[in-house]
């Protein structure tokens, strides 16, 4: 499962950095999977910087392992971002 959440912040020289956080299964059965969404994520945000977009981007990861109770934790963690 994938979930993410979009928090804009003020750096110091006035930009706005947007914090793209998603829960993933970095660890557990199903690690390949969620390290390879990591990496997909990360190669996009590259992309997306070499655009020179008008924002900066920041990725927050966190590990929910595959289970229903550490994605609920997780979730809510990236939330209170």
């Amino acid at each position: 499962m994938v979930k993410s959440k979009t928090t804009i912040a003020r750096t110091n020289g006035g930009g706005a950095t947007i914090a793209i956080g998603a829960t993933l299964p970095l660890t557990g059965d199903s690690a390949e999977v969620g390290q390879a969404t990591k990496a997909g994520l990360e190669m996009v945000l590259e992309e997306l910087k070499q655009k020179g977009l008008k924002y900066n981007y920041t990725l927050v990861f966190e590990d929910n392992q595959m289970n229903p109770q550490k994605v609920a934790t997780t979730i809510n963690k990236l939330i209170n971002i």
